[in-house]
């Protein structure tokens, strides 16, 4: 595997972590195909473990319901 750019895991996301609006999600499937560890299936639409997320945006781009967006860090 080569890979560009920063290590997700080593160092902290530089934008806010993903989140889930659960209105707009229609339960697809289509993040979870992704293989990422902080996306899980919920009762009402898919979850993000904010532990777990790494704020790489992936998830938000495969998302065809524009039901994944980005949070900022509250201080």
């Amino acid at each position: 595997v080569v890979a560009r750019g920063r290590c997700p895991v080593a160092t902290p996301a530089e934008h806010g972590r993903l989140e889930v609006a659960e209105a707009r999600c229609n339960r697809c499937g289509a993040c979870l195909r992704l293989g990422c560890p902080a996306i899980s299936e919920g009762f009402e639409a898919m979850a993000i473990d904010p532990a777990l997320c790494q704020g790489c945006g992936v998830c938000a781009q495969a998302c065809r319901a524009g039901a994944i967006a980005r949070v900022e860090e509250r201080a």
